[in-house]
């Protein structure tokens, strides 16, 4: 049986892409330069490919995902370590109340920038509307739902800022 998970990436595949990658198919569906080496791990999803940017030496290990939303996108810097199971979701479905159930009231989105040398440990999920700086670590199994500036490492749920680097 074809995984539906990969049908729904054939679905949105851009265009023209230029990528060099090690040990994964899922590249071609999203953006990654010529010169990159992004490694990707196995049983990855990607949801709306054509959103999601990811930077030079960047690695995504196995069973984490990367969920753009239709109009929201995702970037990811160079040398970016994502660790497994992680989640990077930017859209969340609204929930007023009022006689429209809950998943027919639409979406809410919001832009993830992931810059330049950040680490994402085991399980950690990122939300709409992050900005993580340069140089940052995200402990395992953090909730980032707000910005981080530069050189921080941030923890917990909700992520604070344990350390400044």
């Amino acid at each position: 049986m074809f995984p539906l998970n990969l049908l729904l990436f054939f679905i949105d595949i851009p265009k023209s892409i230029n990528y060099k990658v090690k040990y994964s198919i899922y590249p071609r569906l999203f953006q990654v330069t010529k010169k990159s080496n992004v490694v990707i791990g196995p049983l990855c999803e990607f949801l709306h490919a054509k959103n999601i940017q990811v930077g030079n030496y960047s690695t995504i290990l196995h069973k984490s995902y990367l969920w753009a939303g239709f109009e929201s996108k995702i970037s990811i810097g160079n040398n970016v370590m994502i660790g497994s199971n992680v989640m990077i979701v930017a859209f969340d479905h609204k929930a007023e109340i009022s006689y429209t159930p809950f998943q027919k009231q639409g979406y809410l989105e919001g832009d993830i920038i992931i810059k330049d040398n950040v680490w994402i440990g085991y399980g950690a999920t990122i939300l709409k509307n992050v900005n993580i700086g340069n140089n940052c670590v995200v402990g395992a199994g953090s909730v980032v739902h707000s910005s981080i500036p530069d050189n921080c490492v941030v923890l917990g749920n909700p992520a604070k800022i344990i350390k400044k680097l």
